[in-house]
């Protein structure tokens, strides 16, 4: 039993030896009078100048820790004056003695009054290029480190917690002419313990020059990280943004989102079991479930928008001008569909959406976001299009104030036909649509079907059936694109239908023809305007 006590008698020793050695470093050492070295060596390594007006102060018992004060580091030269990075307070402690059982115990890791400023040359310069190369420079000499570090699987690392307080960022881009703010920034987090939860807070402010621009965030929630395992927890996760500035849609955009998701890097997984955006009229409300999340990305979910008003949000958005004439057009909207989506193709599976009276279901696929394939098939139950029609923009007063006066010249009425000639040449479309009661122009039609189809420029409405009016219309239309002058054909035969209430719905009651009528239309034409339209041909019999 005595070589036990000697043992632990020896033991006591070895530990008073140390701590007594760090009281006396402690008592009779002090790091400021280590200033100039430690800027000495930093200019060295970087080039930069490190001014330490702050003090510093070294702790070891039962904290093994830092204080720094004031510092900064200087920019590289040509970038001003100002200096790369500044800061008002650092604190780093660990405790000690877990360190002998190989525990990292950090108390929270405090960093006051950080200052970045970042800038861009005319010539694309940084200023951290510097930096960046020579660290990169120091890694390429180096070694590479194997990927599982046997001394360091064994350790483990708990954090009281983070916090960052009044940092800023500056950034000046000489070659965009554009400059950006990130002050203040703030966060704050829990005790950081692998596997546990902690809570997250963080806010920030932005403001940007060219586009003007401010806006702040506020994210809060709480957070599990597991980083042997690779996986990331995020539970209640709340992000509040509100931004003002002339760009945006009325001068003004605020919104929230709320989320649940989980993250497995090891399993390339990524669950959002909960996703809900609030922003100006829209609430919307989904989930998705990611794969081969890292490799190659496959998303499954669904979205859905409660109900809406189309009406309010066409205001907020400052589009008044958009806005149907009739008051009870565009009272309630809403939106549900479940996607899939991979690569650059993205499949609806299922749409439904609901505007006033009308209910549209379908689907859809598009390939090819770049140069999109698109692929649908829709059905509409009944809409008055006419009622969706903005008001008739305002005339010019004939007389009175503001009426054009006799002398001057009036521009000429425009005559383009406003063909997208560019979009269509690209455009690889082909879908149906089906629709069981429409007016339009204040036609009565129903049992709609039309097909359409676009390809190398040629864009095709064909078959586009209905029921008018006792009778029917079977016709088609097709427009090619392909060379320098839009070419148009139409044709349209009308079979059976009661001519008094036809006429009687285009001329706004006032038909001139009664009985039931057969009509048939060849028409082809081409050109960009109305005036130039050439080679116009129209073959018709009654």
């Amino acid at each position: 039993m005595k070589w036990i006590v000697r043992l632990l008698i020896g033991l006591v020793a070895l530990v008073a030896l140390v701590f007594g050695a760090g009281a006396i470093f402690l008592a009779t050492i002090d790091p400021n009078d280590y200033k100039d070295l430690i800027a000495k060596k930093v200019h060295e390594a970087t080039g930069r100048t490190l001014t330490i007006d702050g003090d510093i102060e070294l702790s070891f018992f039962p904290w093994l820790g830092l204080e720094l004060g004031q510092a900064r580091l200087s920019n590289t030269p040509g970038f001003g004056e100002d200096p790369f990075a500044r800061v008002d307070e650092v604190q780093v402690r660990v405790a000690l003695l877990p360190l002998l059982s190989r525990e990292v115990e950090a108390d929270t890791v405090t960093l006051q009054g950080l200052r970045l400023n970042l800038s861009r040359s005319e010539e694309g310069v940084t200023n951290w290029h510097d930096l960046v190369s020579q660290e990169a420079a120091e890694e390429a000499g180096q070694p590479e480190k194997p990927a599982s570090d046997e001394s360091a699987a064994g350790l483990a690392v708990a954090v009281g917690g983070i916090n960052i307080q009044n940092a800023a960022l500056h950034w000046q881009d000489a070659q965009t002419g554009n400059a950006l703010v990130v002050s203040p920034f703030n966060l704050e987090t829990g005790a950081l313990k692998p596997g546990e939860p902690f809570e997250l807070n963080m806010d920030v402010a932005v403001d940007n020059q060219n586009p003007a621009l401010h806006a702040t965030a506020q994210l809060a929630g709480e957070v599990t990280v597991e980083p042997r395992q690779q996986r990331y927890r995020f539970e209640g996760m709340t992000l509040v943004v509100d931004a003002q500035g002339e760009s945006l849609p009325g001068g003004r955009l605020g919104g929230e989102l709320h989320t649940t998701a989980v993250a497995d890097l090891q399993a390339q997984t990524l669950s959002v079991s909960t996703l809900k955006v609030q922003a100006m009229e829209l609430a919307l409300m989904g989930q998705f479930e990611v794969s081969q999340l890292l490799d190659a990305p496959q998303m499954n979910g669904s979205l859905e928008a409660a109900p809406f008003s189309p009406r309010q949000l066409l205001e907020q958005l400052g589009m008044q001008g958009t806005i149907p004439e009739d008051p009870k057009a565009l009272e309630r909207a809403s939106l549900a569909l479940q996607f899939r989506a991979s690569g650059e193709a993205v499949e609806i599976s299922s749409l439904k959406a609901t505007v006033d009276d009308s209910t549209l279901t379908g689907k859809a696929n598009i390939q090819s976001l770049e140069k999109p394939r698109i692929r649908f098939s829709l059905a509409l139950d009944q809409m008055n299009l006419d009622s969706y029609l903005p008001p008739p923009a305002e005339e010019a007063p004939q007389n009175g104030p503001g009426a054009p006066t006799g002398g001057a010249k009036q521009d000429p009425p425009e005559d383009d036909l406003g063909v997208p000639v560019e979009a269509l040449r690209e455009l690889d479309l082909a879908g149906d649509v089906k629709a069981g009661q429409l007016q339009v122009a204040n036609l009565q039609l129903s049992n709609v079907i039309a097909e359409l189809r676009a390809k190398a420029g040629v864009v095709t409405v064909k078959p586009l059936r209905t029921v008018l009016y006792g009778g029917g219309i079977d016709s088609g239309l097709t427009m090619d694109v392909r060379g320098p002058v839009p070419a148009v054909s139409m044709t349209a035969e009308l079979k059976a239908v009661q001519m008094g209430p036809l006429t009687a719905a285009l001329q706004q009651g006032k038909g001139y023809l009664d009985g039931t009528g057969n009509v048939s239309l060849n028409l082809q034409t081409r050109g960009t305007g109305v005036a130039d339209l050439q080679g116009f041909s129209m073959a018709n019999s009654i």
